[in-house]
């Protein structure tokens, strides 16, 4: 993604560069990084601009002057604020603080920088309430928040790209991520090994992610997040609600009661109106009591071209559990080997359709005239790297997933890594082309 410019009629860019990192007993002469916060709050109120903090590079920020609390930026212009990181961490050294709040109208762009040891009660890292969050090339780790957003507390549209979410944690929700309004969407990024560690019916809800609106993941991976509901994602899916996940891998994720990868809609008897597609993705080693791989609880579940492997379900679901509605249809997709629990399970008020799939077992509902069902162990690989941005299965040789011809209509022009499709004769089925 290029960098952010100022919009059309905006004034002209200005840059502060903090020149010590010290926070509380800088200097008098000096600029801390609180005192540009607050100068680019007060530039971007006298004239809309594009406002850069640049930072000293690789150096540390701590924030020790606990009665001023977090770094703090409000706008009502509609400003663009660049953190111009360039290796640097902030880092928060007093209890009960977010690292930086954010808000109002302004869009912010964080740029090569790691944001850490924030104790917010709502958002441990960054509390933001506003238009746009942007995260390019950054990383969010150790954050912990007693309340909602490990690492982000966002009422506002979050862009993740090339950026890291680590190790933060939640008592609610949202270990990694927690989005109350807005968009989150997620582009060659890592959500990595975020807890939601919340009791009761409405908390412990998406170790890594929690998003009440539409959520985009691509080319990215989530992975070793733990929560109570959603081990990696839980989206809510009402009407706003859709997810996506494309070229991306789930993996070791767990949710103690379901879905260990996500869990998808608000609903767990009756379907919510959203849909969750899963394209292109390999979805592996998850564990849950109900759905280790997928709980979803919305009208219209599509998988196409993916690949679940080696999920657990305790109860039911290792791959998949869905409470129906009006659509759960599957393409060219791998229902490989479930640790425990049938792979397909309590496809209520609509069967799991579709062509060109390969069930392991025979649990999914699959119409063998055109899906291969009890297909024993369908020959993957290890999760490894494989090529392209995610860990895959890629199938072994002789394989029965490789060379299918019930495949051919089916496949998509590439695999999860960007591979072309088909490289024999005919198409391999699952996300990863031998």
């Amino acid at each position: 993604m290029p960098a952010p410019q100022a919009g059309a009629g905006s004034g002209s860019q200005i840059v502060l560069a903090p020149d010590t990192t010290a926070d509380s007993g800088a200097p008098e002469s000096a600029l801390t990084l609180r005192e540009a916060f607050d100068d680019a709050q007060t530039i971007a109120a006298d004239s809309p601009s594009m406002v850069t903090i640049r930072l000293s590079p690789g150096a540390t920020y701590e924030l020790d002057d606990c009665d001023a609390g977090p770094l703090r930026h409000w706008d009502s212009t509609g400003a663009l604020v660049l953190v111009d990181g360039r290796g640097a961490t902030i880092r928060q050294t007093c209890w009960t603080e977010s690292v930086v709040f954010l808000g109002g109208a302004a869009d912010y762009w964080f740029s090569d920088v790691t944001i850490t040891g924030g104790t917010g009660p709502n958002g441990g890292g960054i509390a933001f309430i506003g238009s746009n969050l942007f995260l390019n090339r950054s990383t969010i780790s150790g954050n912990h928040t007693s309340g909602r957003g490990g690492g982000v507390y966002a009422l506002g549209d979050v862009h993740l790209i090339r950026s890291t979410i680590f190790a933060n944690n939640a008592n609610l929700n949202g270990g990694g991520i927690y989005s109350g309004s807005g968009v989150v969407n997620i582009d060659r990024s890592s959500v990595v090994a975020n807890h939601s560690t919340g009791a009761g019916a409405d908390n412990g809800r998406g170790g890594g992610i929690y998003g009440h609106g539409a959520t985009t993941i691509t080319r990215s991976t989530i992975s070793w997040n733990r929560a109570r509901v959603g081990g990696g994602l839980y989206s809510e899916g009402d009407t706003s609600g859709d997810t996506s996940v494309v070229d991306s891998t789930l993996d070791h994720n767990l949710a103690e009661f379901s879905g260990g990868a996500i869990h998808h809609g608000d609903g767990w008897l009756s379907a919510d109106d959203a849909e969750l597609q899963i394209v292109n993705s390999t979805v592996s080693h998850n564990a849950a009591r109900y759905g280790g791989g997928i709980a979803s609880a919305t009208q219209f579940l599509d998988i196409d071209s993916a690949t679940f492997e080696e999920n657990t379900a305790y109860v039911d679901g290792a791959h998949v559990r869905a409470v129906g509605g009006l659509g759960a249809t599957a393409t060219n997709s791998v229902f490989g080997t479930a640790i425990a629990g049938a792979g397909c399970t309590s496809i209520i008020d609509s069967a799991l359709a579709g062509s060109a799939n390969f069930d392991s077992g025979n649990t999914c509902g699959f119409d063998p005239a055109s899906n291969i069902v009890d297909g024993g162990d369908p020959g993957l690989g290890p999760l490894t790297d494989n090529g392209g941005s995610t860990a895959t299965h890629l199938p072994g040789l002789g394989s029965a997933v490789v060379g299918q011809p019930l495949a051919d209509a089916a496949c998509l022009s590439k695999d999860q890594r960007g591979v072309s499709r088909p490289r024999g004769r005919h198409c391999d089925i699952g996300a990863v082309e031998r």
